[in-house]
């Protein structure tokens, strides 16, 4: 194996590597939720003004914001994954034997096949986040009729909740604490 190959398997093998990159991709997120938040606040303050058409900023900066919280909760679980099984030499190893999930991106089935255990809140946060992360945060529409259908017009998961900045801040702590911080 060559020396760059090493290195590439030394990281991929890093489960911090993978925490600090989910870190820096939470913070991003937090930053766009923040101001999502306030601009939520203010049109409803001032929704008898129609002037103040915040809309399309508003969905700008849901879709990114949960985008790049989707990325964060990826990151982390990967992160986990590979402090849980970490005998594998290559990519492809990882993803087939541990990870068992066939695009890469499915953060919700993920977790389950690693053996993290989840709420009902929980386990439809990173359901719908995965959404974001698949296609709802970058194509105006998934590939299939049945995935649209399934998670906008059945299920309405593309929207951001109330609650989701305590679910996935909360959700987000437990899970360092609870494999990272032991």
């Amino acid at each position: 194996m060559s020396e760059d190959q090493d290195d590439f398997l030394d990281i991929l093998k890093d489960p911090h590597a993978f925490l600090q990159q989910s870190k820096l991709l939470k913070k991003s997120s937090d930053l766009l939720q923040s101001y999502l938040m306030d601009l939520i606040y203010f049109s409803e303050v001032n929704m008898h003004d129609k002037q103040n058409d915040y809309r399309e900023t508003q969905l700008a900066l849901m879709k990114s914001h949960l985008l790049l919280l989707g990325l964060a909760f990826e990151n982390l679980i990967k992160g986990i994954s590979v402090l849980l099984f970490n005998d594998f030499s290559s990519f492809n190893e990882l993803k087939q034997k541990y990870w068992k999930i066939s695009k890469g991106h499915e953060i919700y089935q993920l977790a389950q096949n690693i053996g993290i255990i989840l709420n009902e809140q929980e386990s439809f946060l990173l359901d719908r986040l995965e959404q974001f992360i698949l296609w709802a945060g970058r194509y105006p529409t998934p590939t299939t009729k049945e995935v649209y259908l399934t998670n906008f017009i059945y299920n309405n998961k593309l929207w951001f909740l109330r609650t989701d900045p305590e679910v996935s801040n909360m959700l987000f702590d437990r899970l360092i604490r609870d494999y990272f911080e032991k």
